[in-house]
């Protein structure tokens, strides 16, 4: 069985890091799996990569114009990242019909990698992983609606749905990484009669694992009295999906000397400087190792994200022992144990959010037992996700 994974890049993104773990895994279970790259942003060199090499100069010009139409189409609209595929890439086309692959699996395929014109053009079977909504949207990869409701669109969206509406002739099976994803689409006359599977995303559950809290705090120099809340920054263009503002507003409600607020991801120098509590700064955390040893050193993880997928970083650090709370209508609510390893918040309610993070911190402290972690261990590890994969691909390409 011969597997050819498609991802934009092997950063530091949710369907980035879901994407080589799988690859790897695969790997391990003696699949011959190959993973394209369009852009290397790692340093660490992965076993059977295989890098695009296009020059910068027409790169910058394809997510320039992307990112023009992008701003003007979201004018006097909440912020939602989408994206179009307009620029054609025979060369990648090439490259996939040429190759010797049984499969091509897609994961996250943006930015300008690849047209949509240039799906059509593939004569693999495909699996593509729904890392977002964007494979059955028009151009948005994110919606809040329980149902997707394409009745009324523009004609300029209804362009880019009419390209996928053929896409999704072809021969094509989905996976979902959560329940969520998999309620999203249902109605989606795109996935009708589609062969889909629901298989989450792996992690390592050897090395994601509790550490001695206090080794480190030391690392970080965060100091041992006060309580840690760790919140993951958002760039701009995505402080709606993952709610900076609600994040802000349960802020004004914990005014207490004793908690200190630690960022990682996005530098968002202006809403920093902004803030009145202690908080520190550690910016982009691209270091598997230095990123486990920072959810051992806090109290409590949050996230404030009206949608995500599945939730890669509450996971890891889950399996590393930290509390976390969240929203309940988003992927996280299959990864967190309501009541047990954190709190599950009905959406937006961020006055029940803050008393929670309260009571975690102050009063009734929740503890990430052996069965706990456990639990995932079974549910998430590489090896029973990998085996999830192989089962499907094999259904996919009628193999025994």
């Amino acid at each position: 069985m011969k597997i050819l994974h498609i991802n934009y890049d092997d950063g530091i993104g949710g369907a980035s890091r879901a994407t080589v773990r799988l690859h790897q895994a695969l790997i391990k279970k003696k699949i011959d799996s190959k993973l394209f790259l369009f852009k290397k942003k790692s340093k660490k060199k992965i076993k059977s990569e295989i890098v695009f090499d296009e020059s910068n100069y027409n790169n910058f010009l394809k997510r320039l114009i992307f990112y023009l139409v992008n701003r003007i189409q979201n004018l006097n609209r909440k912020n939602i990242y989408r994206s179009y595929n307009f620029f054609n890439n025979s060369k990648l086309v090439g490259f996939i019909n040429k190759s010797n692959c049984d499969l091509v699996h897609f994961h996250w395929i943006n930015s300008e990698m690849i047209s949509l014109d240039d799906l059509l053009k593939i004569n693999k079977k495909i699996v593509w992983t729904m890392h977002d909504l964007w494979p059955v949207l028009p151009t948005k990869h994110i919606s809040l609606e329980n149902k997707l409701n394409l009745n009324k669109i523009s004609k300029f969206e209804k362009y880019f749905y009419d390209k996928k509406k053929k896409i999704f002739k072809k021969n094509l099976s989905i996976i979902c990484p959560s329940k969520f994803i998999s309620n999203k689409i249902e109605n989606s006359e795109l996935s009708k009669g589609k062969l889909f599977k629901i298989i989450p995303n792996a992690i390592d559950v050897s090395f994601w694992k509790p550490l001695n809290k206090i080794k480190c705090k030391k690392k970080f120099n965060l100091e041992d009295k006060k309580k840690i809340i760790l919140y993951n920054m958002p760039n701009k263009n995505d402080d709606f999906v993952k709610g900076l503002d609600i994040f802000l507003l349960i802020l004004k409600k914990l005014k207490f000397e004793d908690i200190k607020v630690v960022f990682f991801g996005s530098t968002r120098t202006n809403i920093l400087n902004s803030l009145s509590h202690d908080y520190k700064n550690l910016g982009f955390i691209r270091d598997d190792l230095k990123l486990r040893d920072l959810y051992n050193s806090v109290d409590l993880i949050v996230s404030t994200s009206r949608f995500e997928s599945f939730g890669q970083v509450i996971l890891e650090s889950q399996c590393c022992g930290v509390p976390a709370i969240a929203f309940k209508n988003t992927g996280i609510n299959e990864i967190i144990i309501n009541n047990k390893t954190g709190y599950l918040i009905d959406n937006d309610n961020y006055e029940l959010m803050a008393k929670k993070i309260i009571s975690v911190l102050f009063k009734d402290k929740v503890q990430i037992i052996k069965k706990e972690i456990q639990i995932f261990k079974n549910k998430f590890s590489n090896k029973k996700i990998s085996e999830k994969h192989i089962k499907f691909y094999k259904k996919i390409l009628n193999e025994k």
